[in-house]
């Protein structure tokens, strides 16, 4: 591995686990699932993904909205190093270049739905670059299946019922986080969220 490459690895997972600690004595779950070690690099690219997707969108006038499938809890555990990182709301909140208008947190269980409130109330007081407002983070404990076909109404409703923009310019945008980790979303719920094309 070319050295510039290793370099922002190691910057990228740094950035990781900077807070891990803390969020992990917010909220325990008692049965937090753990990841392999490849999820350390799926976040990564997850956090670049966030960075140029915030950068361009809110560039170009859109309302620009952050939906994430299976939220979890805020953090990931690693099941090999015994490691915890941030995990994905976290990082949409942190990386993001404009908070998002809104954020969509959907999670079946609902002992780790309280914890990632309590993690996103930590969040927002402790980490100075989360950026999104406490009341712009929604976690919806539900069945992601039932849930993701209803967000572009959520958005539309919240739009005074329209998802465009005006004069061709801006309107929604989403960026939707399906992890099918452990869980199968459905085809026919992702089809309904990508109705705000």
């Amino acid at each position: 591995m070319r050295q510039p490459d290793r370099e922002w690895i190691q910057k990228n997972l740094s950035s990781l686990t900077a807070y891990s600690d803390s969020l992990q004595q917010v909220g325990e779950t008692e049965d937090e699932p753990e990841f392999g070690a490849w999820t350390a690099l799926k976040l990564i690219v997850f956090t670049a993904t966030v960075d140029v997707y915030s950068k361009i969108i809110s560039n170009n006038g859109f309302d620009f909205y952050y939906v994430d499938a299976m939220a979890g809890s805020g953090i990931t555990k690693l099941d090999e190093d015994e490691e915890t990182l941030i995990g994905s709301p976290i990082i949409a909140g942190t990386v993001a270049h404009e908070p998002f208008s809104k954020m969509y947190l959907i999670e079946k269980n609902s002992e780790r739905a309280e914890a990632l409130r309590q993690r996103l109330d930590f969040a927002v007081e402790e980490i100075d670059a989360f950026t999104q407002s406490r009341e712009e983070c929604e976690v919806i404990e539900g069945n992601t299946n039932d849930v993701l076909p209803e967000i572009a109404d959520r958005i539309r409703n919240r739009r005074g019922g329209t998802l465009k923009g005006t004069d061709e310019q801006g309107g929604a945008h989403h960026l939707a986080f399906v992890d099918n980790e452990r869980v199968e979303v459905e085809f026919a719920a992702i089809r309904e969220l990508s109705q705000m094309w």
